[in-house]
C-alpha cells in the first residue's frame, strides 16, 4: 500500500488550493523536465523513458496522414527496463472525484506502435487522489486511478485512435486506498465510490496524467488532442506542436559549381567548332 510522506503531503496541500486556469486547445511546445503545478510536465521516475514533441511530417502511414490535430504530437518511449515509464502530467487542484463522476469529461488520441515487448500496452489516463477528510493520523487516503484502453474495448496498433470516456461505463483500477488494494478489480468510478461507501466522492484529484506506466518496457506511443474537464473546477487541454522538419539545405557553392560546368562545356563546344571551320 502506498503511503505518502509529510513532504509530499505539504506539496499536495499547496497544489490542492491552487486555481487551475481554464483553457481550450492550448498549444503546447515545451514539456517541463520536472513537475510544475499547472504546466504539462515530465512525470518524475527513477527509471524515466523519453518524452518529445515531434512533427510527423514525412513519417508516412497513418501516423502522418491521420495525425489528429496538425502534425505535431507527443512521442513517448520506455526503455528496456521494467521500471521505465513515460508520462506527461499536470499537477494542481482538478476538482473532486464526485464532481468528475457527475460532471466530468475526458478525451484523447493515441497511436500505439506495434513491436513492443508487450501487446497489451497503450497510453493510459490516470489521476491521483488525496482524501483530506480522513482522521489526522490516517495515511491511507492517497491512490492513483487508471483507465487503460486494453480493458475498455481493446487496443488497435499502428492507427490513430480517438478515446472519449463515458464515465457511466469506463472501467478503472487503482493502486489501493482506504485499506483496500486489489489491482485486478476494474469498476466504474461511481461503482468504486459505492464500494467505499461514498467516501471517494470527496477526495481531491491532484494530478491528471497520460502515458505509459511502469511494467511496460520497450514501448513507443504518440498522443495528442488531450481534453479534460471537471465541472467548474478544472479544464485542461493540450495540442502538442512542433515545427515541420527543415528541408535539406543546398550547399551554397552548388549553383556556382553547376554554372562553372555549363560554362566549361560551352567553351569546349566553341573550341571544337572553330577547329572544324
Amino acid at each position: 500500500m502506498y503511503k505518502f510522506s509529510l513532504t509530499s503531503l505539504s506539496f499536495i496541500t499547496i497544489a490542492a488550493f491552487m486555481i487551475t486556469t481554464p483553457s481550450h486547445a492550448d498549444i503546447i511546445t515545451t514539456i517541463q523536465n520536472t513537475p510544475i503545478p499547472g504546466l504539462w510536465s515530465n512525470y518524475y521516475s527513477s527509471e524515466p523513458g523519453t518524452l518529445e514533441i515531434v512533427n510527423v511530417t514525412g513519417q508516412g502511414g497513418d501516423l502522418e496522414t491521420n495525425a489528429p490535430v496538425g502534425k505535431g504530437v507527443l512521442k513517448m518511449q520506455t526503455t528496456a527496463s521494467n521500471d521505465s515509464r513515460s508520462e506527461v502530467v499536470n499537477q494542481g487542484f482538478h476538482g473532486t472525484v464526485g464532481s468528475f463522476i457527475s460532471d466530468g469529461a475526458l478525451s484523447y488520441n493515441y497511436y500505439q506502435q506495434s513491436g513492443g515487448l508487450s501487446n497489451s500496452v497503450s497510453p493510459a489516463f490516470k489521476f491521483e487522489v488525496l482524501d483530506f477528510t480522513l482522521p489526522p493520523l490516517e495515511t491511507d487516503g492517497f491512490s492513483t486511478f487508471v483507465f487503460e484502453p486494453i480493458y475498455n474495448g481493446g487496443i488497435v496498433f499502428n492507427t490513430w485512435q480517438s478515446v472519449t470516456l463515458d464515465l457511466n461505463t469506463a472501467l478503472f483500477w487503482n493502486t489501493g486506498i482506504y485499506g483496500f488494494e486489489d489491482r485486478n478489480i476494474r469498476m466504474t468510478l461511481a461503482a468504486w465510490n459505492t464500494f467505499f461507501s461514498g467516501t471517494l466522492a470527496d477526495a481531491l484529484m491532484t494530478t491528471v496524467s497520460f502515458g505509459i506506466g511502469s511494467g511496460t518496457p520497450g514501448q513507443t506511443s504518440y498522443i495528442d488532442g488531450l481534453e479534460f474537464s471537471n465541472g467548474n473546477f478544472s479544464t485542461l487541454s493540450a495540442d502538442f506542436d512542433a515545427p515541420a522538419p527543415s528541408p535539406v539545405p543546398v550547399p551554397a557553392a552548388l549553383p556556382l559549381y553547376g554554372t562553372g560546368l555549363a560554362l566549361m562545356g560551352f567553351m569546349g563546344w566553341r573550341k571544337r567548332r572553330s577547329k572544324e571551320n
